[in-house]
């Protein structure tokens, strides 16, 4: 399969952040990978300069709150 474009892989990666959990940059990727069942090739392809993908921060994304938008008045 090969590597999938940003807009592609954008509704996976906004539903494993709809969980309300915090998720390292890390557990993203590999979570993509399983999605898109990429090899361990591909995945050193998209680290080459090729693809400039900045390294992924080891901090973890905070959660998207559950009610962020507030209701609307009636």
């Amino acid at each position: 399969m090969p590597i999938p474009d940003f807009q592609s892989i954008m509704l996976p990666l906004l539903k494993l952040c709809s969980d309300g959990q915090e998720h390292t940059g890390r557990e993203m990727v590999e979570a993509l990978a399983s999605e898109y069942r990429l090899t361990s090739e591909e995945l050193k392809q998209m680290s080459t300069p090729e693809y400039s993908v900045p390294p992924l921060p080891e901090q973890s994304v905070p959660a998207i709150p559950e009610h962020s938008v507030p209701p609307v008045p009636e």
